[in-house]
C-alpha cells in the first residue's frame, strides 16, 4: 500500500527517508535502467516499495538540497523524457507482479504522469523553450493521451500558455 498511498502527493521516497533491502538493489538490471537519470532516487524507492518490507522514516533525517543535475536545473530534453522511466518502470513491475487491481494501477499511473507532463510542459514554458515544449508535448500524448491532455489544460500549464502567447504576440512585426 505503501506504494500507492504517498504517491504521487509527495516525493518523500527518497534514500535520506527509505531502507532498502540489499537484494532488490542487487536486482536492477544496469542496462535497464539509466543510472544517471534524474529520478533514479525516487525510481529506485518506488521498485522497493514493490519488494515489499520497506522501512520509512516519518520525519526528515537530513536536508534537501538540489542537485545541479536534478530536475529543476536540467532543460535536456532527451534527460526529461528518459527521466518518465521512474514511473512507467514501476508501474510495469507492478502491473507484471499483478500487486494492485488494474483500476488501482491504471489510476496511479494516470496521476503521476499527470504531474510528471504538468511540470515539466510548465518549466519548459516557462524557460521559453516553445519547440521543445512541442517535442514533449507529441512524446507525452503517446504514453498518455489522458495525461498529456489533462496536464495541457491544468492552471500551472494554461498559465504559462497565456503568458507564452502573448509574449510571442508583442514581438510579432
Amino acid at each position: 500500500a505503501y506504494f500507492l498511498k504517498y504517491y504521487p502527493r509527495t516525493p518523500i521516497t527518497l534514500f535520506s527517508r527509505i531502507l532498502i533491502k540489499t537484494d532488490i538493489v542487487r536486482g536492477f538490471d544496469p542496462d535497464q535502467i539509466d543510472t544517471n537519470m534524474i529520478s533514479f532516487d525516487e525510481l529506485i524507492s518506488l521498485l522497493a516499495s514493490l519488494g515489499g518490507n520497506v522501512g520509512f522514516q516519518e520525519k526528515p533525517v537530513c536536508k534537501h538540497r538540489l542537485n545541479p543535475m536534478g530536475y529543476s536545473k536540467s532543460s535536456d530534453l532527451k534527460i526529461l523524457m528518459r527521466d518518465l522511466d521512474f514511473i512507467l518502470i514501476p508501474y510495469q513491475v507492478a502491473k507484471e507482479r499483478d500487486l494492485f487491481p488494474a483500476a488501482v494501477l491504471e489510476r496511479w499511473k494516470l496521476t503521476m504522469l499527470h504531474k510528471a507532463f504538468r511540470g515539466t510542459y510548465t518549466k519548459l514554458l516557462k524557460e521559453k523553450s516553445y519547440s521543445d515544449f512541442a517535442v514533449y508535448h507529441a512524446f507525452t500524448k503517446k504514453i498518455s493521451a489522458r495525461a498529456a491532455r489533462k496536464a495541457l489544460l491544468s492552471m500551472s500549464v494554461l498559465k504559462r500558455l497565456l503568458i507564452s502567447k502573448m509574449a510571442i504576440g508583442l514581438h510579432e512585426p
